[in-house]
């Protein structure tokens, strides 16, 4: 916005040297027309800088307050554009308790959320020794349908207790697992010999190689540790597992 001007005036070619009566009415006179120009002028520009300031929002400062009546607009204007363009963030309301709280963007792109950073929520890789987030969650329990194939997802959790279908096959499978790295996997399996169970191919077991015999109506908690040359070996930590 370009403001209106006041015009320089040299207020030297006023001065009177005593006693000069004509000379003193002449250029009195000019002073207080050069005045008047000036003051005038002033007037004009704190009216365009109140136009600038208060003209509602949307409408155009007028020319004559120094706007162009094109793309002027007043502060009250920009300042309403300035307050869309911050709740177009979708910024949360901050409360009492937000105090330790960090700002991210939501994974779905529609703003942003405050969230506690107390926990890691993805892999953190420490001079080669992986921190993974999901070593703390427990997947929920899960009853597969006869004759399905069962997959327990590392990226999800690392332990998860499966209920075998009664009379039914299930077929194990894995996925999630980092390649290269050692990752392990608790698995409480109820009622594992009362369905036929195939496991993937390729796995090691500990006795011997002959896949472990599982308890027909109770709980065997295995262990499936696969190392930094992706092969899976499977342990029985516990077979048949019950309270003292």
């Amino acid at each position: 916005m370009s403001l209106p001007s006041i015009s320089t005036v040299d207020w030297s070619q006023f001065e009177i040297a005593l006693g000069d009566t004509a000379g003193f009415i002449t250029k009195f006179a000019a002073y207080l027309a050069a005045r008047d120009i000036v003051d005038g002028e002033q007037n004009v520009l704190l009216q365009a800088v109140a136009d600038w300031a208060s003209t509602p929002e949307d409408t155009l400062v007028p020319a004559a307050s120094g706007g162009n009546e094109v793309d002027d607009y007043s502060l009250v204007h920009w300042a309403a554009k300035a307050i869309s363009s911050a709740a177009g963030l979708n910024m949360p309301a901050i409360g009492g308790s937000d105090g330790l709280k960090q700002l991210r963007a939501k994974a779905n792109g529609s703003g942003f959320e405050l969230f506690v950073f107390s926990q890691l929520e993805a892999a953190l890789d420490a001079n080669g020794k992986t921190f993974n987030g999901s070593s703390y969650r427990q997947i929920a329990a899960a009853t597969p349908a006869t004759a399905a194939t069962h997959t327990f997802d590392f990226a999800n959790g690392d332990y998860q207790r499966v209920t075998c279908p009664a009379a039914g096959a299930l077929t194990l499978a894995t996925s999630g697992f980092v390649s290269g790295k050692v990752c392990s996997f608790i698995i409480e399996l109820a009622n594992g010999g009362n369905c036929t169970i195939t496991l993937p191919s390729g796995w090691q077991y500990s006795a011997g190689g002959t896949a472990p015999v599982l308890t027909t109506a109770g709980i065997d908690t295995l262990m499936l540790i696969k190392d930094g040359d992706d092969v899976y070996s499977l342990y029985v930590l516990g077979y048949n597992m019950a309270a003292a």
